[in-house]
């Protein structure tokens, strides 16, 4: 495989088909127009991932006026209208209002700025991420990756000893349930 340089910024590999070989046949026979309308150019190039797999959307953090928009991991162009339109209503209106949907998986506030600029971190985050992205996944899945960086509070040890089974939320360890 093509490795990707650390310092990678908007790069292009060279145009091949052997990766898109199987996806490509299988579309040309699930879709017979496509076999003549042929194929203008192919674009090859390192995808986005975020440190928990989700895209970062929103205000960043100590500004009143810059918005991001990125990590869709490849789901960029299918996602483009409805993250516009979030996007839009969260610079003009101050939270997406169109879905009935909760954009806090999606805040780029989520991340805890101290881990967030921790280069070690977001590595092995964001490869673990990658590396589970087709594996199966449950509601409040927690990544294991990085856990030690995490801040803990005074009382940690007394809930573990309770039972406590902690997960990570804005650069904390914390309980998420008792057993």
């Amino acid at each position: 495989g093509t490795s990707v340089p650390a310092d990678a910024m908007n790069e292009v590999f060279e145009e091949t088909f052997d990766k898109a070989d199987p996806s490509l046949e299988q579309a040309l026979e699930a879709v017979p127009v496509l076999q003549s309308t042929g194929i203008k150019s192919l674009l090859h190039g390192p995808d986005t991932h975020s440190v928990d797999h989700n895209p970062i959307m929103g205000r960043m953090w100590d500004s009143d006026n810059i918005y991001v928009c990125t990590g869709f991991n490849s789901q960029g162009i299918q996602c483009s209208a409805g993250a516009g339109l979030a996007m839009a209503e969260w610079i003009l209106e101050g939270h997406p209002r169109s879905f009935p949907t909760d954009f806090t998986s999606c805040d780029v506030q989520r991340f805890y700025p101290k881990l967030a600029s921790n280069r070690d971190w977001v590595e092995a985050r964001a490869c673990e991420g990658y590396g589970t992205a087709y594996g199966l996944h449950w509601p409040q899945e927690q990544f294991e990756s990085g856990r030690g960086a995490h801040r803990t509070g005074p009382l940690q040890e007394e809930l573990l000893r309770r039972g406590a089974v902690l997960g990570n939320g804005f650069g904390w360890e914390r309980p998420l349930y008792f057993l």
